[in-house]
């Protein structure tokens, strides 16, 4: 069995010292954590309805109602968002 010399570690940043400045951030995924947190409002909206409106029938109306908003804005989050991927394909 040969056994060979250990090269002594180097770290990384010295090989790179462009690493040191700060780099910018392009690929934002802040749009999937808006949609992610209107699901999940959407998701308990009955719970934090119930809780606050005690008649049955009034209660279901703003359940409905908050069902629908949030759908909504979950697809016009979801059609900005195409958008703006297929821009981003044009001027590639």
């Amino acid at each position: 069995m040969e056994q060979r010399s250990a090269q002594p570690y180097q770290h990384q940043a010295e090989h790179s010292p462009a690493h040191y400045e700060r780099q910018e951030y392009h690929n934002s995924r802040v749009m999937i954590g808006v949609t992610h947190a209107l699901r999940t409002l959407g998701s308990l909206s009955p719970l934090i309805i119930l809780e606050f409106v005690k008649e049955p029938n009034r209660a279901s109306r703003w359940i409905k109602g908050a069902s629908i908003v949030t759908t909504g804005v979950n697809e016009i989050l979801w059609s900005c968002r195409v958008g703006r991927s297929r821009e981003e394909e044009r001027h590639r």
